[in-house]
């Protein structure tokens, strides 16, 4: 993989070489006793490295789909055997291995063009986030949306996060302060001039905040319902609603807009397609002219740069109609928490 089938003049054991000796031993089964046989020059720990090194190159691999899936394959494999022999995965191998393994298979996820694949995908990465301990998969969740380009994907991993809150509430680091430290990490980072393209992501947000109101309201464990923090979740709430209501307002005059161009591009491909007095003489002389042949008539423009032009408007008015519908459910949700805000 490393050199792409190039002679190596001294050859050396890579990581990724490493990494394919663990992925046999890791198909391979287990024994009379029951144990599996993990090579004595290989710690868990460094299986764990070598193995997701190999993993993350086949992963990386996205314009060939059939070498990324191996990669899935051999995630799989890693996961399952260290949940089995209860090896686990250390917290100080969060950055070394785990990320990286969450992350390229989240880019897999999303390069794959099959709706079934992106969707088995998505259902395995949460099985792999129930075997991590919970203080790991915290961190991991943090890095994961700090660090992750998709806005669909980080609404998902909030969804997920709340998900986590609802079972695991009580004495552990979803129900402490670091999840309010997240919560406005996620507003922080939210620029308001992209909030239309980062509305999954703040919907998904609102959602675990509301949450979290709601079922912390008596012990205040978060420390989000009372005090500074309860005023800057107000604050930033209302900012979101306002923006919302002016790109509404803004889309809805857009739209008005591209309708009058519509009509306008339609009345003109009319006028187009009635010819002139002059245009009909034309072309009867000149079937005339040719003898039992209607090659010599020329094409009506039923397909006109006008027509096409419409087409498109239409398209991009659609497009719009739908951001707007986002906008008002965004800007309902924002009601919503501001709402729960002066109840909690």
């Amino acid at each position: 993989i490393e050199n792409q089938g190039e002679a190596i003049p001294k050859p050396r054991w890579s990581k990724i070489g490493l990494g394919g000796v663990a992925l046999i031993e890791l198909s391979m089964k287990k024994d009379v006793t029951g144990a599996r046989g993990f090579p004595s020059v290989l710690s868990p720990s460094k299986l764990q490295e070598v193995v997701g090194e190999v993993a993350c190159a086949l992963l990386s691999c996205r314009k060939n789909q059939r070498i990324a899936s191996r990669g899935l394959q051999l995630v799989r494999l890693l996961f399952q055997n260290f949940l089995v022999e209860s090896l686990g995965f250390r917290h100080d191998h969060l950055e070394k291995v785990v990320f990286r393994l969450f992350f390229e298979t989240i880019g897999y996820m999303i390069s794959s063009p099959n709706a079934s694949t992106r969707y088995h995908t998505w259902t395995y990465i949460n099985k792999m986030f129930d075997t991590l301990e919970l203080n790991t998969r915290f961190a991991l969740f943090e890095k994961l949306l700090t660090r992750c380009p998709y806005a669909n994907v980080k609404g998902m991993l909030l969804d997920r996060i709340r998900s986590d809150v609802s079972k695991l509430w009580g004495g552990n680091v979803f129900s402490s302060p670091k999840l309010t430290k997240l919560i406005f990490n996620i507003f922080g980072n939210l620029k308001l001039s992209e909030l239309l393209a980062e509305v999954d992501t703040v919907s998904s947000t609102l959602l675990l905040a509301r949450f979290v109101l709601i079922r912390d309201r008596d012990s205040n464990s978060t420390g989000l319902c009372k005090g500074s923090q309860k005023v800057d979740l107000s604050r930033t709430v209302g900012a979101i609603k306002l923006t919302a209501e002016k790109l509404i307002s803004h889309s809805e005059r857009e739209v008005l807009n591209l309708g009058n161009e519509i009509e306008s591009a339609a009345d003109e491909s009319v006028v187009q397609l009635r010819p002139s007095r002059e245009k009909v003489k034309a072309i009867i002389q000149k079937a005339n002219s040719v003898v039992a042949s209607t090659s010599a008539f020329p094409r009506p423009p039923y397909l006109n740069p006008s027509m096409e032009f419409g087409i498109s408007l239409e398209k991009k008015t659609q497009m719009i109609q739908k951001d707007i519908l986002k906008l008002h459910l965004l800007r309902d949700m924002c009601v919503q928490v501001m709402e729960t805000i002066e109840t909690s």
